[in-house]
């Protein structure tokens, strides 16, 4: 017989030999417990960052004082710096450490896929270096990685299933409140904003000011839903992330009151007209329908279902854009013809410069970051397309390794989850797990037609819950 292959070894000298076991039981307990505060805070934040950012720094003028503002700006990624080094010390706190990594080759696969993308993406600098430098690189390097690092570091977690289950409803609690206060400013008046530090403006964005009070429907003074985030898109896209997540709140404690949460979510969702977001929850609602049916009958054929129901989505869109044809100003306002010739031209605008540049013209010369370093010789380039964005930054093979990324998490996580859920034997965690892979898919969707990953709010929550619910050891 073929002996079973030895855990590695390691031995770190700078750990003394004489720290007692109570003593490293002690420590880890701290560091577990600081770990997961600083977690907790970290996903309770993260909504009101945008709202509380401007507040903080134009509504009491904090921005004036150089450091506090960089601090408010910048607390997240801090945060998880720190955190960082927390779960780092917890890792290598023993003198002699048995690694305990998982052999889930599915969670190995994905760390790979996410590694191997974020070296091309590091190298980039050689061969697509952004005409402002490394700060321009910098800039986008935050905007297209930091998600994804974030998502490694927290692989390394130490928490149990009770602590993560507490983190996921942090979030989702946080998420209420943000939709709940978002309603509150929207029925009010989204112009009283002005009084707390937002600019006196709306439908612009201008690098180092203030968020304009709102975005407006185009030929219209209806103000669209933004919430507590930078924009009626950005609040649309942290929307169909949290939406799977309060199904799976209703389905597991079946109170009536997560029926309230979900219909004002759904409420906010439409008002913020953010077609790419509607999009996307469709999506997840025919994603939740194809599983649910395969749970409840075992012969139910999961292939043809999906293109089943792709096909009636596809009539549906097409008997409701009739519907809305015979009402001209509800057409104008949700089709907002205008804004989809803009979105046309931004797109082919897009196609030509990876075209031109198939290698890319380096981090941070698309999408939001872009707006940052515009002149007249480098102004700033908006494909509407987040794939498009990265293929004009780092050329097409960096899109193609971050689609194979998303594939990969979606895949692998559906793979280790559908399974046991249609048998009913997932556990919280798993169960989680595959209402967050849904919630991927519809932003991924919704990706198509906007830039939804610029979100930082928004990636960093999905990443975050996704990662704790892929631990490796």
């Amino acid at each position: 017989m073929i002996p079973s292959p030895q855990l590695p070894i390691i031995n770190f000298s700078f750990f003394p030999s004489f720290f007692p076991s109570s003593t490293i039981q002690l420590m880890t307990k701290t560091l577990n417990k600081v770990s997961f505060y600083l977690t907790a805070l970290l996903l309770a934040g993260l909504p009101f960052h945008a709202i509380l950012t401007t507040i903080f720094k134009y509504g009491l003028n904090l921005q004036n004082i150089p450091k506090l503002g960089f601090f408010i700006t910048t607390w997240k990624e801090i945060l998880i710096i720190i955190i960082a080094i927390l779960f780092s010390i917890n890792f290598l706190k023993n003198r002699i450490i048995r690694l305990r990594f998982t052999t889930d080759k599915q969670t190995k696969q994905i760390t790979n896929i996410i590694i191997i993308y974020i070296i091309f993406g590091l190298s980039s600098y050689f061969w697509a270096s952004p005409p402002s430098g490394f700060p321009q690189w910098l800039f986008g390097f935050r905007y297209d990685f930091f998600f994804l690092i974030t998502f490694l570091i927290f692989t390394f977690n130490n928490f149990n299933k009770q602590n993560i289950q507490i983190l996921f409803n942090i979030a989702i609690y946080s998420a209420t409140a943000s939709i709940i206060f978002g309603l509150i400013i929207f029925l009010i008046n989204p112009e009283n904003l002005t009084f707390f530090g937002f600019r006196n403006d709306w439908s612009t964005w201008y690098a180092n000011q203030a968020l304009a009070f709102c975005q407006k429907i185009e030929n219209s003074d209806f103000c669209r839903l933004s919430g507590t985030f930078a924009g009626p898109n950005q609040y649309g896209a942290y929307l169909i992330i949290i939406l799977p997540l309060l199904f799976y709140k209703f389905f597991q404690e079946k109170s009536k009151i997560w029926i309230f949460i979900i219909i004002s979510a759904l409420l906010s969702l439409f008002l913020t007209f953010s077609r790419s977001a509607w999009i996307g929850f469709i999506i997840e609602i025919l994603l939740l329908s194809i599983i649910f049916l395969k749970q409840k009958y075992s012969n139910f054929n999961l292939k043809k279902s999906a293109i089943f129901s792709l096909l009636s989505a596809i009539l549906i869109a097409i008997i409701f854009i009739g519907i809305l044809k015979t009402n001209s100003e509800l057409f104008q306002r949700i089709t907002k013809p205008e804004s989809t010739s803009e979105h046309f031209s931004a797109l082919f605008l897009g196609l030509e410069t990876i075209k031109n540049h198939p290698f890319g013209l380096g981090l941070g010369t698309a999408g939001p970051a872009s707006y940052r370093f515009e002149n007249d010789n480098s102004p700033a380039i908006i494909t509407e397309n987040w794939y498009l964005q990265i293929s004009v930054e780092m050329g097409i093979m960096a899109m193609i390794l971050f689609i194979v990324v998303l594939v990969t998490i979606i895949y692998s996580n559906l793979k280790t989850t559908l399974s046991k859920f249609i048998l009913r034997s997932l556990n919280v965690v798993e169960l989680s797990k595959l209402y967050l892979t849904i919630a991927l898919c519809g932003l991924s969707i919704s990706a198509l037609f906007l830039h939804s990953f610029e979100d930082s709010s928004t990636v960093l929550t999905l990443f975050t819950l996704l990662s704790l619910t892929n631990k490796l050891y």
